[in-house]
């Protein structure tokens, strides 16, 4: 469901706040929206790099990121540990794209808005692992 992007932008920055807050995450570095990312130790999130959610995009980018912690499929890489050195190129790419995807569902579902702005920048994010695996990209 697509919504309008709520005019307080304060909400979004509380509202990744908040989710830092409760899930008891690492306080997040601040970073461009194409160098967000999630650093994992051995057992868990050790760091986070996040854009300002100032945006709908930027807002999407930090909910993406923090699903890929919180979404049990958001991390199978980790789960799955050295095995994953074990698999074929092609059974990478869909445990990759496996973890994306539902890292952007947990978005989707806790996001307060949805909009076409969010929901295009997810479709182009997809569309790159969706492409990498099609052509057989290194990863």
């Amino acid at each position: 469901m697509t919504l309008q992007w709520f005019s307080d932008l304060n909400m979004s920055i509380k509202h990744i706040d908040y989710l830092i807050r409760v899930h008891k995450l690492p306080l997040p570095t601040p970073v461009d929206v194409y160098q967000a990312r999630v650093e994992w130790g051995v057992t868990q999130c050790v760091a986070l790099d996040l854009p300002i959610p100032t945006t709908p995009v930027k807002y999407a980018c930090c909910l993406h990121e923090i699903g890929h912690i919180l979404e049990p499929d958001g991390h199978l890489r980790y789960t799955i540990g050295t095995r994953l050195y074990l698999m074929s190129l092609h059974d990478k790419w869909d445990i990759i794209i496996k973890e994306e995807e539902a890292a952007w569902k947990w978005a989707r579902k806790q996001a307060l808005a949805w909009t076409s702005e969010m929901e295009e920048f997810e479709r182009f994010c997809l569309t790159t692992y969706y492409e990498g695996k099609r052509k057989g990209g290194r990863l």
